[in-house]
């Protein structure tokens, strides 16, 4: 947003426009290397207008205290009606997936892969420590 008011606030002889690449026709490829460029230049200095990383969506973005105290007070006085908390009631039914659930339903072949993969990890003394106190602060304990 802030570039869209740039643009609209000055005139187009103080801009600078740039080809870093071209010739780019995978998609996937073309979001890394736009992440690549922005980190470069954020990196030596150079103002950019650029709120996120880059690529696909808003990665990267934090909200201002100010704007995260409105999206708060704005969802807190928001009334929802009964029949709406009724159909946010049946969407979430049986989605163990959130906080407080039992997490996804795997197959016997997944949990193997899985358990395969994490043998043998060693955490050290401190990593351990700091488990220990997560699992101790865990809501329920």
């Amino acid at each position: 947003m802030r570039f869209h008011k740039a643009l609209r606030k000055y005139d187009e002889s103080v801009w600078e426009w740039w080809i870093l690449e071209d010739n780019i026709s995978d998609k996937v490829l073309l979001q890394h290397r736009e992440i690549y460029w922005i980190a470069f230049y954020k990196n030596i200095g150079v103002k950019l207008y650029n709120d996120t990383v880059g690529g696909e969506g808003v990665a990267g973005y934090k909200h201002s205290n100010e704007a995260k105290s409105k999206i708060s007070l704005a969802n807190k006085t928001r009334i929802v009606s009964d029949k709406t908390k009724t159909k946010m009631s049946l969407a979430h039914k049986g989605n163990t997936n959130g906080k407080g659930g039992k997490g996804m339903l795997r197959s016997n072949e997944t949990k193997s892969k899985i358990s395969a993969a994490r043998k043998g990890i060693v955490f050290s003394d401190e990593t351990r420590f700091r488990m220990s106190i997560a699992a101790k602060n865990r809501k329920g304990k």
